[in-house]
């Protein structure tokens, strides 16, 4: 394995899935509730219910945490804390249970949700703070869709967070910045961005290394915006990015490149909105 300088983030990714098994998503937030920034976190269940609920029973009482269990609409879900807890009734104080600042937990349900991000960040470089394409990650600063792209609130909450992280895991602080600040091609599939570990030039973006949120690829039939051949045109993406070392994006179309020969070339679906995200 690379030396945390210069992060293999695929190795990393994996390092955290082993060691935090179904709560490696949440470990900013884990850190977050050991270090009294939120209250608490939530996660789905899924299907093993029942082994869902032993691993992180056995997970708090070895971190002194606290877990409980109800049913939602959408169905079972577990909320870890330090402290008791009661559920909410309302989403404003579910958000307040989760840390999220009130002007984001109460702003409307914008036009773009989670799994159409490619426009969402209006100003170029973005704060790489709000890097919303690595949420269901470790390494992640924001879990929740701000009210804005500069929301102060936010980005005081996010720094605040990744100085409590560098104390408990510096090296998970190094990674954040680093894949945090790397461009990303937002395919607007969704809400998928893939990392790209180099430098851009105008349209074209050159790479070592390529890192998307592999959470997020599982759910792209669920999300609102699906349409029959998603799943597909993204695989083919990725595939395309896995092999390659340069993109461009030219006239709607997606370019990839492995020294200087093409590897393939993916017409842009009217419907998406294609785009380099620059953090900084």
């Amino acid at each position: 394995m690379r030396p945390p300088s210069d992060p293999s983030f695929d190795a990393f990714h994996q390092e955290y899935a082993r060691k935090y098994k179904l709560l490696f998503p949440y470990v900013p937030e884990l850190i977050a509730i050991h270090c009294g920034l939120r209250p608490a976190l939530q996660l789905s269940v899924g299907p093993d219910a029942e082994a869902a609920r032993a691993s992180i029973a056995d997970f708090c009482a070895r971190a002194g945490l606290r877990w409980s269990s109800y049913e939602s609409e959408h169905g079972g879900r577990i909320v870890i804390s330090r402290e008791p807890v009661e559920i909410p009734e309302s989403g404003e104080a579910f958000g307040a249970l989760f840390g999220y600042p009130g002007c984001c937990s109460r702003a409307p349900r914008p036009d773009r949700p989670f799994d159409r991000l490619a426009g969402f960040w209006t100003e170029s470089p973005a704060p790489f703070e709000t890097n919303l394409f690595l949420r269901t990650t470790p390494f992640h600063l924001v879990k929740h869709l701000p009210c804005a792209p500069d929301c102060a609130a936010t980005l005081a909450a996010a720094r605040e967070l990744l100085i409590a992280i560098d104390r408990v895991d510096a090296r998970l602080g190094e990674i954040i910045r680093a894949l945090g600040r790397a461009p990303a091609f937002s395919t607007d599939i969704g809400g998928i961005g893939v990392s790209l570990r180099g430098r851009r030039d105008g349209g074209r973006v050159r790479y070592r290394e390529r890192y998307f949120d592999v959470g997020l690829s599982g759910l792209i039939d669920s999300t609102r915006f699906a349409r029959p051949g998603d799943s597909a045109l993204f695989a083919r993406i990725a595939r395309a990015l896995a092999a390659g070392d340069e993109l461009a994006l030219v006239a709607g179309r997606l370019e990839i490149f492995k020294d200087g020969s093409p590897v393939d070339a993916i017409e842009k679906p009217s419907r998406l909105e294609w785009r380099i995200v620059e953090f900084r």
